[in-house]
């Protein structure tokens, strides 16, 4: 056990604990961005799209990603457009910023790859 003193609400509250910028590689798009951790709030949210895999990576770039900043729409392209490796290595990157589990990038990509016929 360590010798933390206890807090309060306040120190609870201003603690930096969630990863607000990371920068990650994204060798196919030959650049990097920056991307932030998901609060438990967010967490919770991203969570409710497990029947829309689809929905959920596009509201977790649309809202992890820092630089560039993009929105909805443009997410949306992006999930579309841009390769299962790169757009799941974003997401990777953004679930482990977040504390979630790389199983969740895996599933998404299996339900892609499953719709897709890849």
């Amino acid at each position: 056990m360590t010798d933390l003193p206890k807090g309060s609400l306040e120190t609870i509250l201003a603690a930096k604990d969630v990863d607000d910028a990371r920068t990650v590689e994204i060798p196919e798009w030959g650049c990097s961005v920056v991307i932030r951790g998901l609060t438990r709030g967010e967490c919770r949210k991203f969570e409710q799209f497990t029947e829309d895999p689809e929905g959920a990576e596009i509201w977790a770039i649309s809202t992890a990603l820092v630089d560039p900043k993009v929105t909805e729409e443009e997410a949306k392209k992006i999930a579309a457009d841009k390769s299962v490796d790169a757009v799941g290595s974003l997401l990777n990157a953004i679930l482990e910023a977040s504390g979630l589990q790389k199983s969740a990038v895996r599933a998404a990509q299996n339900s892609f790859l499953g719709e897709t016929g890849v």
